[in-house]
């Protein structure tokens, strides 16, 4: 849960010292990407891997329910302004080798899920 906590404090304290006005929402924006392309790689993989698998057929606007849900329960779940802030007073104390070193595992792992996804459409 570290590295995921992690992420929420680089991504959030990117956002406050942008002046973003909404930053908790960029932040739940980006994770929610992240998490809709590794929970589609898993449903390309699975429909390529396992064709006798019956999965649901997904038309359009089921695709946008759930994406719309799923950030609904994801702010729910996991926004906490008093623990996100926690979060910056933590991590704030990092050494810029640590800083550099881990904020180069976060983009790995966002880019990386997004690049996957892209990677695995051919498969269907």
């Amino acid at each position: 849960m570290n590295f995921y906590n992690y992420m929420i404090y680089r991504l959030y304290s990117w956002r406050i010292f942008k002046k973003d006005i909404t930053p908790a929402s960029s932040v739940e924006a980006i994770m929610c990407l992240t998490h809709y392309a590794q929970i589609f790689t898993l449903y390309t993989l699975t429909l390529a891997f396992f064709p006798k698998v019956k999965l649901i057929d997904f038309k359009p606007w089921q695709i946008f329910v759930f994406a719309f849900g799923f950030q609904i329960i994801y702010h729910l779940l996991i926004y906490n302004k008093e623990r996100w802030n926690k979060f910056v007073e933590i991590y704030s104390k990092e050494s810029e080798e640590q800083k550099k070193r881990r904020t180069r595992y976060m983009l790995i792992y966002i880019f990386g899920s997004i690049f996957l996804q892209i990677m695995s459409l051919p498969l269907l």
